[in-house]
This record gives C-alpha cells, sequence and structure tokens, in this order.
C-alpha cells in the first residue's frame, strides 16, 4: 500500500494526495489517506471529501501498525527505496527528488510535495478526480455562470494567517499591493475586456486596495467552504495567484486553452528558497513577475 500523511490546509492536501496517488498508481497498489492530525487542530480541517477521490482512510490501528514496523527514510540520505515498508519524508527545505517513484513495497509518505513533477504523469487522472461531488448551489451558481461568459480572472490576495501568525509570515510573506498592481497591467494589455474575480481572505484590504478601470467582482462568501472558491476559481480563464497552493490548484486545474497565469517570482520571505519554486512549483508556462 501508499499512505500519505495529509497536513495543513486545502491545497497542501491536494499536493499531497496527487503525490500519492500517482506512487500508488505506478506500484498498481491502493492510496490510503492519513488524516489522524485534523481532529488535533481547530483552524485546519480535512477537505478532500468534497472531491471525487479515492478515499481510503486509515485506521488508528493499521497506521501505528505500519509506522512502527517501517524503516525510516529521508532525502538526506542516498536511499536504495527497497526496504519492504519504509516512511519516506521530504526535505526541510523543498525540492523535487524523482527517486521516490523508486520506491517499492509499502510507503508512508510525509511531507507537502509541492511540484507538479510528482504527478503531471497521471494530471488527467488527477483533475478529474478533484472534482466535485455536488453542483454549485445559490449565489455560487450565479458565480460561475458569469465566470464562464465573460473574460474572467481570478486574482488571489492570500492574507489571514500569513499576516496574523508570526512563524508563518516569517516563512511565506504576502504579496505586495506592487505585484498585483503589475500583474493587473498585465493582463488587461493582454487580455480583451477582462472581467476580475478576486478572492481573498481578507475582503477589506482587497475592497480597498485592489483597483482597476476593468470590471470586478469580489468573491467574499464562501469563508467556511474554500472548495467552493476553488471551484469558481478552476473555471476562471486566466489568473494572477498568490505564494498559496491555495490559488496555485485554481490555476492548474483551469482546462482554459488560452490560460494567462501570473504567479510571484518569490514564494518564500526566504530568497534562496526560490530557486526550488522556480524551478519545480510553477510551470514553465506561468509568468513569474
Amino acid at each position: 500500500m501508499v499512505i500519505v500523511k495529509l497536513m495543513g490546509g486545502l491545497g497542501n492536501q491536494m499536493f499531497q494526495y496527487a503525490a500519492g496517488r500517482n506512487l500508488a498508481h505506478r506500484l498498481r497498489t491502493r492510496l490510503q489517506l492519513d488524516v489522524s492530525l485534523y481532529p488535533t487542530q481547530s483552524f485546519r480541517t480535512y477537505r478532500l471529501h468534497h472531491f471525487n477521490i479515492q478515499e481510503n482512510i486509515i485506521s488508528k490501528h493499521d497506521l501505528q501498525r505500519f509506522v512502527a514496523r517501517a524503516s525510516k527514510v529521508s532525502f538526506f540520505e542516498r536511499i536504495g527505496l527497497k526496504q519492504r515498508s519504509m516512511v519516506i519524508s521530504e526535505k526541510p527545505v523543498p525540492t523535487f527528488v524523482p527517486a521516490v517513484f523508486s520506491a517499492q513495497g509499502h510507503v508512508y509518505l510525509r511531507g507537502f510535495w509541492q511540484s507538479e513533477h510528482y504527478f503531471s504523469e497521471i494530471a488527467p487522472i488527477i483533475r478529474k478526480e478533484f472534482t466535485m461531488k455536488t453542483e454549485p448551489q445559490g449565489i455560487n451558481k450565479d458565480f460561475l455562470q458569469n465566470i464562464t461568459e465573460t473574460q474572467s480572472v481570478a486574482l488571489h490576495v492570500r492574507r489571514g494567517d500569513y499576516v496574523t501568525n508570526s512563524t508563518t509570515n516569517q516563512f511565506h510573506g504576502v504579496c505586495s499591493l506592487a505585484y498585483y498592481q503589475t500583474a493587473v497591467r498585465l493582463i488587461t494589455q493582454q487580455v480583451r475586456e477582462p472581467h476580475f474575480f478576486i478572492f481573498s481572505d481578507d475582503a477589506e484590504w482587497t475592497r480597498k486596495n485592489i483597483q482597476s478601470d476593468c470590471p470586478m467582482t469580489f468573491v467574499a462568501h464562501n469563508h467556511t467552504e474554500p472548495q467552493e472558491d476553488l471551484r469558481l476559481m478552476r473555471h476562471c480563464k486566466h489568473f494572477i495567484i498568490a505564494n498559496s497552493s491555495f490559488s496555485w490548484w485554481g490555476a492548474w486545474l483551469s482546462e482554459y486553452s488560452d490560460k494567462i497565469i501570473i504567479a510571484p517570482r518569490q514564494w518564500f520571505r526566504d530568497a534562496a528558497s526560490d530557486t526550488y519554486t522556480t524551478m519545480y512549483l510553477k510551470p514553465e508556462s506561468w509568468i513569474q513577475i
């Protein structure tokens, strides 16, 4: 079997699932999900049950038995990955290590796995499984119609814990207003009659600071249902994303053939880490500013 530890918000859960799903597909076995972290957290919840995924949640008993028997493997070691059972932990500094695909036997993945290279070979499967189980209702149905009928541009502003949590702020930081102003200008130069749909966890800041002469619609009603915002995002035609795995997925899942995606060049406060993000996290076709 392949087990993947889920942690973080919706975007992180999606990266973890996709990496585990690909490894399970390669090994011709099933993926099991470790969701044991979520009952201990008040600010994050397990969200993948809203999607058409292969949802096999491992029991606490089976998980404990597996971890007790498994070899511990980290990417700091030169790994042959031929043990019968193993726990593979991602490096603290994110990178893409194709050696993980050489794993055999029973595998437990622990990390964030934030690169499409971990699942690009099964991209059609991932796109299909990350569709919603239910149809949009009420105001979300209205928004979706407006999005599909216009030259919609999803603009995501991630603030929230990026601002209020000192540890998160020190690691990620926030995209500057200058970044958004430059990105909006680039979109208006390349897209005829763009309509900006603004997604954010800080509606007050966005209404005050994000400005354009083009039509703008603020999407600020899905506070407790982020998967609904993601559904709306993925149907947009163009994207201005934040340094956030959430809007990364909104852009990546979009199937509009001529989509323009603008992403921040600096993903972390530590500029040294951006060598990784440029190479592996952001697809080559995305515009970085």
